[in-house]
């Protein structure tokens, strides 16, 4: 893991309807890395790299529900990262709840040579992106899991393995009859 990267996404300070210096860095960020397109929705970010007749993909949203700081700095003790406003000289938010997921979805695009990532707006506040997504940019994504939705989230759990994955805020669900994605 590129702990540097980390911190990199860590220290950029975001929040619901305050994601313009995520946006920034997420674009950055996608420049830098070959073949890959770059396209927006609904202020989602959709990211595709390589061509490919099916693609892996991975969603993060841009906000966290942290308050943002003039004087917001990253710490590592050990493996242990943390913030500080270091004008208040307080701890603070870091902001880990979907920046690592910014994080991971931009490693994955860096890693793989085909990918498609999703960044959605405004997920802290009631799902805004991802009720807002445009469902055509995920027909050529594979899903190696069932789909099951309960009221709170969506559990994804893979029928090769032993892991699971716990997605917030539902997008699609499996349709038994042709295991393809459907609008829910």
């Amino acid at each position: 893991m590129n702990i540097q990267q980390l911190k990199d996404t860590l220290v950029v300070q975001t929040s619901s309807h305050k994601e313009q210096a995520m946006r920034q860095f997420i674009k950055s960020q996608v420049k830098a890395i070959p073949d890959t397109r770059i396209s927006y929705h609904a202020s989602n970010i959709y990211v595709t790299r390589g061509e490919a007749l099916l693609y892996p993909c991975v969603v993060a949203h841009m906000d966290t529900v942290h308050d943002c700081y003039k004087d917001f700095q990253i710490y590592q003790t050990g493996d242990n990262l943390f913030a500080m406003d270091t004008h208040s000289v307080r701890q603070v938010g870091i902001g880990g709840d979907d920046k690592v997921g910014v994080f991971i979805a931009l490693e994955m695009l860096r890693t793989f040579k085909h990918m498609k990532v999703v960044f959605f707006t405004n997920e802290e506040i009631g799902c805004v992106g991802s009720s807002r997504a445009r469902l055509s940019f995920f027909e050529d994504c594979c899903l190696t899991g069932w789909v099951i939705k309960t009221l709170s989230s969506t559990e994804v759990i893979p029928n090769s393995s032993a892991l699971s994955l716990k997605i917030k805020c539902c997008l699609c669900s499996l349709s038994a009859d042709t295991n393809l994605p459907k609008a829910i």
